[in-house]
Formats: structure tokens, C-alpha cells, sequence
């Protein structure tokens, strides 16, 4: 059969993740009508000599640094020639019949031009970051100040994953994680792909545009995959994390709300930043903290330092090697052969 799906997968040294993700591909029986591209971002752990080994069928791509998600995915769906790709995480398992429902629902709505299942994490719990709103700065504020978790329903702190939404049913959605995004190639060819200056967000900012030119962001919560989250990123370390994540969501609100919201964005990160500094002074004298609050404090001196750091950067020359430059244009994430 003529395949109608490209499944993309860069990895970097999650050599056991990723070999029980093609291994349930391969389980699934999609091999007849999909083509599998590997991107291996310079994996120190064979994670490319075990794809070779075992799965030769798998076409592997060696990109001999680690270009991170945006530029990894990138590489490959530039060459896609396929109706539809499938952008999936290397930590994740995929069930029998999932993808099919995914190109069903968009084969039976021309419309959709990106769709996404269920996630559920190892112990079989919903994973809400699936489906959720765009990025915006309030909602930032809520996950910074922990309110979304102490409202964790609440549609006003809570917004961002939609926590009065249970995640089960069928329905469209503002935006998608990348970790299982399926994406109709006219879709790509008229908005173009990744923005790889960006690292984190830059599934919002890829769902954002298809939208924006009249595509439909689909959820299809009727089926579902495992995704164990956070394989590569959490070597960066926690403080790490977070600065990416943030110059990610900088980049994102200058590119689509303007200077002054990036702004309020960096002004917002050192304030509460330096309060959470003071506050972590103020319990380090409070006696009989319980565990839990007492390892959460534990924390907050490294993760807040981390954030004011990146806060006081100059933001257009942050480096971090997950993402292109700042400067570099998003034409260059053109699909050949598209219109500009």
C-alpha cells in the first residue's frame, strides 16, 4: 500500500523509550500504510544503532547535533510526501486502531487541519496539557502561582488546561501538544512548519496559525495513547526548564501579541520570582512544615534564581541548544516548493 501517514520521531538519548514506541507501532500493524522517520539528535546511548537493529524497516535520520524538537521535526517533514504526518514523542505507546481514528476523523472532515488522542500518563491518569488553551500571560501567572493547582476546576485559574473538562469526548479545541499531533500536509504547506526559534510552546504557536487561516484544531479523546512525558527536557534540569520554557513563551507573545505583552511577561517573571525568594526566607524559620511543603521550599531558591536570571537576559541573544537563534527567520521553516 501506498503510505498515507508519515510518523516523525526525534529522540535524543531515550533509547528504551523509544524502542517500546516503534515496538507498538510495529504491534499496531501500521506498517502497510505508514513510512516511520527517526531523527536521532545526536543520541549518546545507540539509540540510532538500535533503531538500525531492529527496526529496519524505520528510515533514520543521524542529525549529528541535538537540534531539539522544532529543527529535529523539521528535518524530517520537510521530505514528507505524504497526505498526513505524525508528529509523536519517543516516550510514548500507541495503541492498535488510535492513528486509524485519527485519519478517519480527518479523512470524514476536510476542514481539520491538525488532530490529537487522549494522552494518558503510566499510571493510566488523563494527561489535561493534550488539549488546552493558547498561551497567555494570565495564564502564566496561574501555573507560576500555583493557583491552577489549588483551583484545579476553576475556570478562571485553571483556563490554560481546561480543568473543568474531563478530556474524554471528541471535540475542537484551541491547541494541541506536539507529542502526538497529527497534521494535514495542505495545512503545512500553507502555514509552514515549526517555528524553530521556539522550543516548548511552538506547538501553540504551530496550532495557532492553523487555525488562524481557517483549519480546525481537532481532540479526538474517544481513543488514546500512553505518553510518560518529559524524557529529553528533564535532563536540562528544573531551573533549566523553566528558562527555556519562558524565553519559548517570550518569543511566542512578541510573534503574535507584540512587544509589550513580551514585556509584561518578563516583568511578571522577576517579580514573582523575587517574592518567591522572600517567601522561601521567611518559612525557612517556620518550625514543622510537612514533607511535602518543606521539599516544595526546598526548590524554590533554585527555580526562582533561574527564572530572574533569564528575566535580566537579553532575550534576543539567549542561546539554548533546543532551539535556533532568535534572529533566524520563520521562512526558512517553509516547506519547499509552498507560497510565502
Amino acid at each position: 500500500m501506498v503510505p498515507r501517514v508519515t510518523i516523525v520521531i526525534v529522540a535524543w538519548n531515550v533509547r528504551e523509550h523509544l524502542y517500546a514506541c516503534l515496538r507498538s507501532l510495529r504491534d499496531a500493524g501500521v506498517d502497510s500504510w505508514t513510512q516511520t522517520i527517526v531523527v536521532d539528535n545526536a543520541s549518546a546511548d545507540d539509540t540510532a544503532e538500535m533503531v538500525e537493529r531492529e527496526f529496519p524497516g524505520v528510515q533514520l535520520v543521524r542529525a549529528g547535533s541535538n537540534l531539539g524538537f522544532s529543527r529535529g521535526n523539521n528535518l524530517a517533514l520537510r521530505t514528507m510526501s505524504t497526505e498526513y504526518a505524525w508528529v509523536l514523542n519517543p516516550d510514548t505507546i500507541v495503541p492498535a486502531g488510535v492513528i486509524e481514528a485519527l485519519v478517519a476523523e480527518m479523512d470524514a472532515n476536510a476542514g481539520i487541519g491538525a488532530s490529537a488522542p487522549r494522552q494518558i500518563d503510566g499510571n493510566g491518569r488523563v494527561q489535561f496539557e493534550a488539549a488546552v488553551h493558547l498561551p497567555t500571560i494570565w495564564n502564566a501567572f496561574c501555573d507560576l502561582c500555583l493557583l491552577s493547582r489549588l483551583f484545579p476546576r476553576s475556570h478562571v485559574f485553571a483556563r490554560r488546561k481546561m480543568g473543568w473538562w474531563d478530556h474524554l469526548d471528541d471535540r475542537d479545541v484551541p491547541g494541541l501538544a506536539g507529542s502526538a499531533l497529527l497534521l494535514r500536509r495542505a495545512a503545512l504547506d500553507q502555514v509552514g512548519l515549526f517555528d524553530d526559534t521556539m522550543f516548548i510552546v511552538e506547538d501553540m504557536d504551530l496550532c495557532r496559525r492553523i487555525a488562524a487561516a481557517g483549519w480546525r484544531i481537532r481532540y479526538v479523546g474517544s481513543v488514546a495513547i500512553t505518553h510518560f512525558g518529559g524524557a529529553s527536557i528533564q535532563r536540562a534540569g528544573e531551573g533549566r526548564q523553566l528558562q527555556i520554557g519562558y524565553q519559548s513563551f517570550w518569543l511566542y507573545l512578541r510573534k503574535h501579541e507584540g512587544a509589550t505583552h513580551a514585556a509584561i511577561l518578563t516583568a511578571m517573571a522577576f517579580v514573582v520570582s523575587g517574592f518567591g525568594l522572600l517567601m522561601a526566607a521567611v518559612l525557612r524559620w517556620v518550625p514543622g512544615l510537612p514533607a511535602g511543603v518543606r521539599r516544595a521550599h526546598d526548590k524554590v531558591p533554585t527555580v526562582a534564581r533561574s527564572l530572574m536570571r533569564w528575566a535580566l537576559a537579553d532575550k534576543p541573544r539567549f542561546r539554548h541548544a533546543l532551539a535556533a537563534p532568535p534572529q533566524e527567520s520563520m521562512v526558512r521553516n517553509r516547506r519547499p516548493g509552498t507560497v510565502l
